[in-house]
């Protein structure tokens, strides 16, 4: 059985525990007053993932139960218009206008409805003669037009090229992310190293470049001496309670994820939980040190807005990702506006179909379809 946690505990440390005031006789260096903007930004950007996230799931889900349902109603209602269509416009007579009308519509039906119903034979048959093309050749065409599309907005967005061929089916996503960071890392290396190439360092170079290196060192050495703390404190062995003991145990796993991670914030606000002397800490951080958490948390913002980015490439939400700058309650009222709006269209389409299945006089019933879904078409 699960010990049961303390309130400190079952809540996420606090990122106001790492926020640094004035102390009465000491005023907050530029340092400090810059590691606190990178600890806001990041509780923000953070607290935003924590936010699109929700929201994207729960605009999903709502998409979900509501449109796909319609949309497969509406498209087969449309191919069975275009296939009444087709079949009785042999036995009347209609102007050259009229029937190029009715051409543009029965291919519109098809090619829309097509999009959420996978048609037969034959009505593949009708929309090749239509189209001008067979179903399947444009299938290939729209896939290898959306892949391009994808790998543009990746470029658009990162800087790197992606081959469109890498988006299909069984794209693993999480793989491609992974290859997409090393590709930012790798060009930035290139141009790091173009500016650095084999030409003569000044004096001021070689300085600047050993401070780098000093720079890195203290970043590495201080994520690794807060892990090592964090370790020696939250060590299971040092209890012999066993609620304590099992309280450290998941602690240490958040400590594990957030070192891995290289999440400087997160094992901060774990080490400040546990220590409750927070201020004493980074009040008496030498300025070295504190410069290279400043790096680290830069470093961290960066990833964190990569990744809020992604969340909007997901393809789980790639049917809500256009209401990405809406709030929720207005892309909810969009969505069952949409779905409102598939539920009369379907009216209309079954009020005609049964007239054109009906009526005695199949000209005048056409002459209406093209005069009511012409003018609708998109163009």
């Amino acid at each position: 059985m699960a010990a049961k946690k303390t309130k400190d505990q079952n809540q996420s440390p606090s990122a106001d525990s790492l926020i640094l005031t004035n102390k009465p006789a000491q005023k907050i260096s530029k340092e400090q007053s810059t590691f606190n903007k990178l600890v806001t930004r990041i509780n923000t950007i953070k607290s935003k993932i924590d936010g699109e996230s929700a929201k994207m799931e729960t605009l999903s889900k709502l998409y979900r139960s509501k449109i796909p349902g319609l949309a497969v109603e509406l498209g087969k209602l449309k191919i069975q218009m275009a296939m009444l269509l087709h079949q009785k416009r042999s036995g009347i007579k209609l102007s050259n206008p009229q029937n190029e009308k009715l051409d543009s519509i029965i291919y519109d039906f098809l090619d829309d409805a097509f999009c959420v119903v996978q048609p037969n034979e034959e009505e593949k048959s009708i929309y090749t003669y239509y189209a001008g093309e067979s179903f399947d050749d444009h299938e290939k065409s729209q896939q290898e037009y959306e892949k391009t599309i994808i790998s543009q907005m990746f470029y658009e967005q990162f800087g790197v090229k992606l081959d469109p061929s890498l988006f299909n089916e069984d794209t693993d996503f999480e793989k491609l992310e992974a290859d997409l960071k090393k590709q930012i890392e790798d060009q930035a290396n290139k141009h790091h190293n173009k500016n650095t190439g084999p030409q003569k360092k000044s004096k001021k170079q070689l300085e600047k470049e050993a401070l780098e290196k000093e720079k890195e060192s203290i970043k590495t050495k201080s994520l690794r001496s807060i892990y090592l703390s964090l370790v020696k404190m939250l060590h299971p062995d040092t209890v012999q309670d066993e609620n304590l003991k099992k309280e450290k145990e998941e602690t240490m796993k958040q400590v594990v994820m957030a070192y891995e991670k290289k999440d400087l914030l997160q094992l901060l606000q774990l080490e400040m939980q546990w220590l409750r002397s927070h201020e004493d800490v980074l009040y008496n951080t030498d300025n070295k040190t504190l410069q290279a958490y400043i790096a680290l948390l830069k470093e961290q913002a960066e990833q964190l807005e990569a990744e809020l980015d992604m969340l909007y490439m997901n393809p789980a939400y790639s049917q809500v990702s256009g209401y990405r700058f809406e709030t929720e309650h207005f892309a909810r009222k969009e969505i069952n506006h949409m779905a409102n709006n598939f539920k009369e269209q379907s009216m209309f389409f079954t009020q005609d179909l049964h007239a054109l299945q009906t009526s005695k006089n199949s000209t005048a019933v056409i002459k209406h379809c093209i005069e009511m879904y012409y003018d609708n078409m998109p163009f």
